[in-house]
C-alpha cells in the first residue's frame, strides 16, 4: 500500500515539473513573438506607426515632417508635392525611411493620409508657356492654346503678359504703368498714344506725362490748356481747361452743342468707341469717347478744330496775344505768360487802371477777383461732380 502511494506522489511531481517548463516556455514564446526577447533587435510597423524593439522593449519612430511645397519644383529629385508636403517617391517600403511605409506611391507615416498630389498652386510653379489649373500645369497661351489664368500678375510666367480679368494677356495692362512710355490702358490693352497716334485718354493728372494736364478725358499739352477767362477770346470762359461759349435760357447754343451748366458742350454724335480698335479706318483714333479722323496739320481738321497729337478735336485752346512787350499796349504793359498784363504791387495801383482788374495777384499782374482769388483753375481742385468754371466750382 506504502509502494502505491509512493508512485503515485513521484507521479504529481514528474507532471508539475512537465507543466512548470512548459509554462516558461509559453512565455518565453510570447517575449520572443512581441519582439521583445533577451537579445532580439527589430523594426515593424503597424496600422497604429512604426516601432523599433529590443530585450527591454518597442519604441515608436516617428519620422520627420514632409517639407511644406507649392509645387513638384519645390521639392528635392525623388519627391513630389502632395497637400501634406513633398513626400519621397516609392514602390515598396523598403523605399521609405524609417517611421514612414509605401501608400499610393509616396513615403508617409502609416497613421497619416498620404496626401493629395499637387503639383502645382500656382503659375510659377509651371514655368513659362504654362498655367496651374487643378493642382497640375497645363500648356496655356500662344498658338492653339488658351489663355494663361491668372489671379495676380506673378502668375504670368511668359514675358510681357500682364494678368487681366483673371487672364494672361500679351500687350494687356491694368494701368498706365502695365504699358510703358508712349502707351496708354484703354479697355485693358496698351494703345500707343502721343506724337501723332492721338492724345493719351486720361481720368486724372496721374495718367499724363508732366508736360501735360488731363482735360475732357485727353492728355493735353499745358500750352493748349486755360486757367482764366482773360485767356479765352470771343466772350468765351474757361471751363476746365477749354475756353467755351457761355450760354443761358435766353442765349442758345450753336448747333451741335448743349448748354451744360452755363456753358456750351459738344454733343457725343458719330460712332462711341472705348478705344482705337473700335474705330474706322477714315476716323482711326477714340478721343473722349468718340472716333476723329487722323491728322498731321490744322488745316486737315476744318473749321473748328485743330490737331491734336495726330487727332482732329475741337479747338478748346486759349489763344496768347503776344510773344513779347513790343505787341502789347503802351510801357504800362509787359507780355507775361503769352498775355498782354499790367504789372502791380497793390490793389490800388490796378484800381487807378481799370477797376474790373482792379486786384493784384500772387503773380504780381492786376486781375479781376475771381482770377486773383480763384476756387479753382482746374477740375481737379473741384468735387466730383463738379467742374472748374471761370474759376468756380459748379
Amino acid at each position: 500500500m506504502a509502494a502505491t502511494n509512493m508512485r503515485a506522489v513521484n507521479g504529481v511531481r514528474a507532471v508539475s515539473r512537465v507543466g512548470a517548463v512548459m509554462g516558461a516556455l509559453s512565455v518565453l514564446g510570447a517575449l520572443l513573438w512581441s519582439g521583445c526577447g533577451p537579445s532580439d533587435n527589430r523594426y515593424y510597423c503597424d496600422a497604429n506607426g512604426c516601432y523599433t524593439c529590443d530585450g527591454y522593449g518597442c519604441s515608436p519612430v516617428t519620422p520627420d515632417p514632409p517639407k511644406p511645397c507649392t509645387g513638384n519644383a519645390s521639392c528635392p529629385t525623388g519627391s513630389l508635392c502632395t497637400d501634406q508636403g513633398c513626400e519621397k517617391t516609392c514602390q515598396g517600403d523598403a523605399d521609405c525611411a524609417q517611421g514612414t511605409v509605401c501608400k499610393n506611391g509616396v513615403c508617409a507615416s502609416p497613421s497619416q493620409d498620404a496626401g493629395t498630389p499637387h503639383e502645382c498652386t500656382t503659375g510659377t510653379d509651371c514655368g513659362a508657356g504654362k498655367a496651374c489649373v487643378g493642382n497640375k500645369c497645363q500648356a496655356c497661351g500662344g498658338a492653339g492654346n488658351a489663355a494663361c489664368p491668372c489671379a495676380s500678375q506673378s502668375e504670368c510666367t511668359t514675358a510681357g503678359d500682364v494678368c487681366v480679368a483673371g487672364a494672361c494677356a500679351p500687350n494687356g495692362c491694368n494701368t498706365k504703368a502695365d504699358c510703358g512710355s508712349g502707351k496708354a490702358c484703354v479697355a485693358s490693352h496698351c494703345q500707343a498714344c502721343g506724337g501723332t497716334s492721338g492724345p493719351c485718354p486720361c481720368t486724372g493728372a496721374g495718367d499724363c506725362s508732366t508736360s501735360e494736364q488731363c482735360v475732357a478725358g485727353s492728355c493735353t499739352p499745358a500750352q493748349n490748356v486755360c486757367k482764366f477767362n482773360s485767356e479765352c477770346t470771343n466772350g468765351k470762359v474757361c471751363a476746365d481747361g477749354q475756353c467755351v461759349a457761355e450760354c443761358s435760357a435766353t442765349a442758345a447754343c450753336d448747333t451741335g452743342f448743349s448748354c451744360v451748366k452755363g456753358v456750351c458742350q459738344k454733343d457725343q454724335t458719330g460712332m462711341t468707341c472705348t478705344s482705337d480698335a473700335s474705330c474706322p479706318m477714315n476716323a482711326p483714333h477714340c478721343v473722349a469717347g468718340a472716333c476723329v479722323p487722323a491728322c498731321t496739320m490744322d488745316a486737315q481738321c476744318g473749321a473748328g478744330n485743330y490737331c491734336n497729337q495726330g487727332a482732329c478735336v475741337l479747338d478748346t485752346r486759349p489763344k496768347p496775344n503776344c510773344s513779347g512787350d513790343s505787341e502789347c499796349n503802351g510801357a504800362a504793359q509787359h507780355c507775361i505768360g503769352g498775355y498782354c498784363r499790367y504789372s502791380c504791387t497793390s490793389d490800388a495801383q490796378c484800381k487807378t487802371i481799370d477797376a474790373r482788374i482792379g486786384y493784384c495777384a500772387m503773380d504780381m499782374v492786376c486781375r479781376t477777383q475771381a482770377e486773383a482769388q480763384p476756387q479753382c483753375t482746374s477740375k481737379s481742385q473741384c468735387a466730383a461732380n463738379q467742374d472748374c468754371i471761370g474759376n468756380v466750382c459748379r
